[in-house]
């Protein structure tokens, strides 16, 4: 028999909160105030501080044993302990952040502050003024975080031995070093060592010195520091050749005088075209150097002058490199015959060019019927009411299913524009049509979402015999027509083949050639469908010297006299006879 707890006895209290620490409240009121059992109780579970005791809440040594189980439990202790150095070592020795919820005193507090700055030197900016001062503190903090000299104070960022070390991890924080630092030899030789860009936070006896500003340049690879030196620096030709040939961007810091340098712009535009936008005005219309810049980038000639915007030649270069440039190109030289033949071979490659075509142009009937030829995305550009004009439609689509995403929902609402729609596709586009077909059902009403599947369905070999039925004049229309005849004949559903003699007199007229079809039909046993039409029957036998004809013409009951029958028929003809029933 399973023996009762006893709430007052010890051992019985110990085991049951060591599993539940909400079941101290049924121990007696004694053992509710027992420290060890307490001690028990945060030891399995911090948050089992909250169910104990007011005034053990404020136990050291309780408070002491729910930090090391949670050191988040920090923020919730009382706040006269919050200041207890043993308290908040035990905490940031888990969680280091836990050092922002802190009181004052504790961030002021120098052994506490080393302990953390040793951990993450970020957390300096954290502390006091007073640490912030510190040398050592300081000194610890910038070992593993060197931006923590940001926090630091004027006297601290005027030590060598502070800044020379920071310098040392990463150039470019001289930029908090003070203005006397900033023109140490030592200390600048460091941080350029590390990282050249630091040029910028140099004094100037260091931004206006050319010798070592070229003993930079040959020395490292770098994105831009031109706009670093003295005025004087960025108007000299060596220095600046140098920085453009290692980025031609640089042009944009040179001096105005540099910039209408041909040999200077002519570098730069010969590295990246579209560094003419910071060349003079006067090189801008200069045609060497503009036809250099379109040749490396087309865009370019956006930044040329309306003069040479109309010079056949560099538009001629522009186009050739990046068709995107006819947006930049003068409106006169748009209507231009040559112009225009470079666009045509473009749109190949890049519809968006026909934006920037001029209207009358683009929009004439014949001019926009050869460019949907060569490129169909550009329906995707045109005006709705063009998009409703079934001929360009059929066009674009030849070209690329894709534009299928474009047709107006009012087209795609209608059956005989799906029908149409989807027939293309299979035609031309047979692998992606299930994909693109899927990616359009979503525009189509419930009615034609069934219709659509149905014609999809056809083109795979998934014939549905009532959809066939009812659309038997779509069979000449698509891909596996063959199939769908066979299909017709291995379900014994003739008629369907019958309804209209439309649909394989188109077959054996447009289709295959008339010959082949009736020998296929021949070949494929499919008898029925010869004997239904005289023309076939007549082939067969000035080809084949074989007729086709039916038991149900002969008007005997008996299977023996129609034996007899067939037999002396046969014997009088000079072709086989083949019956059906």
């Amino acid at each position: 028999m399973k023996r009762k707890i006893d709430y007052t006895n010890f051992n019985d209290v110990l085991q049951i909160v060591s599993k539940k620490s909400k079941n101290i409240y049924l121990a007696s009121k004694e053992l509710q105030n027992n420290k060890e059992i307490i001690l028990t109780i945060v030891k399995n579970n911090s948050n089992g501080y909250k169910y104990i005791p007011e005034h053990l809440k404020n136990d050291k040594d309780i408070i002491l044993e729910v930090i090391k189980k949670n050191p988040n439990m920090y923020k919730i202790i009382p706040i006269e302990l919050k200041n207890d150095k043993d308290i908040v070592s035990e905490a940031i020795k888990n969680k280091i952040k836990l050092f922002l919820n802190t009181p004052l005193d504790i961030k002021n507090d120098f052994d506490i502050v080393l302990e953390v700055v040793g951990k993450d030197g970020s957390l300096l900016k954290y502390a006091s003024t007073r640490l912030k001062n510190n040398y050592d503190i300081v000194l610890k903090a910038i070992t593993n975080c060197p931006y923590a000299i940001k926090s630091t104070s004027n006297d601290i960022k005027n030590n060598f031995n502070i800044i020379f070390n920071v310098v040392k991890k990463n150039g470019l924080l001289l930029k908090y070093a003070s203005k006397q630092l900033k023109d140490n030899d030592l200390i600048v030789n460091e941080a350029i060592k590390n990282n050249c860009l630091a040029i910028e936070y140099t004094s100037m006896r260091f931004r206006n010195n050319k010798n070592f500003i070229i003993n930079i340049l040959d020395n490292n690879t770098f994105y831009s520091i031109l706009y670093s030196l003295s005025n004087v620096l960025i108007n000299d030709f060596d220095i600046v050749i140098k920085c453009i040939k290692k980025n031609p961007y640089e042009l944009h810091y040179a001096s105005d005088n540099l910039k209408n340098n041909k040999n200077i712009v002519f570098e730069a535009v010969k590295m990246n075209g579209n560094t003419l936008q910071f060349a003079s005005y006067n090189l801008k219309n200069d045609k060497e150097i503009v036809l250099q810049a379109v040749q490396n980038n087309g865009i370019s000639l956006k930044y040329a002058s309306d003069n040479l915007k109309n010079d056949k030649e560099i538009v001629s270069e522009a186009l050739k490199n990046n068709s995107i440039s006819l947006q930049y190109v003068s409106d006169n030289l748009k209507y231009d015959k040559d112009i225009l033949n470079i666009i045509v071979k473009s749109i190949k490659n890049n519809p968006m060019i026909f934006r920037f075509i001029p209207d009358k142009i683009k929009y004439n009937h014949k001019n926009l019927m050869l460019l949907l030829k060569l490129n169909g995305l550009i329906f995707e550009l045109l005006p709705i009411k063009l998009k409703n004009i079934k001929i360009y439609i059929t066009i674009a689509l030849k070209n690329n299913y894709h534009v299928c995403n474009y047709i107006p929902e009012n087209i795609l609402n209608n059956e005989n524009n799906i029908f149409y729609i989807l027939i293309l596709l299979i035609k031309f586009h047979k692998n992606k049509a299930l994909d693109i077909y899927n990616k359009i059902l979503y525009k189509l009403s419930d009615n034609l979402k069934i219709f659509s599947k149905n014609i999809i369905d056809i083109e795979f070999n998934n014939f549905n015999i009532d959809f066939l039925k009812k659309y038997h004049q779509y069979i000449i229309h698509f891909n596996n027509y063959i199939l769908i005849i066979k299909y017709i004949y291995d379900i014994k559903n003739y008629n369907l083949l019958l309804i209209n003699k439309k649909i394989l007199n188109y077959i054996s007229e447009n289709v295959i050639s008339f010959e082949n079809f009736v020998d296929y039909l021949l070949n494929k046993k499919l008898y029925y469908i010869i004997y239904s039409y005289e023309s076939f029957n007549e082939y067969i036998k000035d080809k084949h010297n074989k007729l086709i004809k039916s038991i149900n013409d002969i008007n005997i009951d008996n299977e023996f006299e129609i034996y007899i029958l067939k037999e002396n028929i046969q014997k009088n003809l000079k072709y086989e006879i083949i019956w059906i029933k």
